[in-house]
């Protein structure tokens, strides 16, 4: 019986008296013994890789933008975020997470101050860091004022992070573009 390799390898293996020939994908001439390594390893991947796949995202971004005068909008940035994790503020600290941070690319608009936090935030010591941080749970709003000529597009990416108490997710970025109308 033959077990197909995901790799095009050609190589030659000598186990317990049997030649095995890996050769266009193919592994053939395996014994007993063999074919339960190769399967027991390529289980034991297979559940690793499983194991510590993300799935989706506990944080899910949305964005938009509403006229507030001639020439004026505010941009808001909302974060959902699942129960049992967190997302962080805006102060950067030496030793603890990647904050939360709004970035906008060039473009013919102004930014009017800075990024607000529209919600409730709790400052705790993070069992994780081990210092006292802000973190949003369940929902987080940021705001941002610009000026702007009406069908000017703003875009950027947010950038942010999360934890559950016990792990931490790599830092992501989300991009959004808003066109201002």
């Amino acid at each position: 019986m033959a077990l197909r390799v995901n790799v095009l390898l050609i190589n030659t293996f000598t186990q317990r008296g049997t030649v095995v020939i890996a050769k266009f994908g193919f592994l053939i001439g395996i014994d007993t013994y063999m074919r339960n390594i190769v399967t027991t390893t390529f289980l034991l991947l297979s559940l690793i890789t499983v194991g510590f796949s993300q799935g989706p995202s506990p944080v899910n971004w949305t964005t938009s933008a509403e006229k507030t005068a001639d020439g004026a909008y505010l941009l808001t940035f909302a974060a959902d975020i699942k129960q049992d994790w967190v997302i962080y503020g805006m102060e950067e600290h030496d030793d603890g997470p990647i904050p939360t941070s709004i970035n906008f690319e060039e473009g013919s608009f102004e930014l009017d101050g800075t990024v607000a936090s529209d919600s409730e935030s709790i400052i705790t010591d993070d069992k994780l860091f081990m210092i006292k941080l802000e973190k949003f749970k369940n929902k987080a709003i940021f705001t941002q004022k610009v000026k702007a000529p009406d069908g000017e597009t703003v875009k950027g990416w947010i950038t942010y992070m999360t934890c559950d108490g016990e792990r931490c997710l790599p830092p992501t970025d989300v991009d959004f573009s808003l066109e201002l109308k």
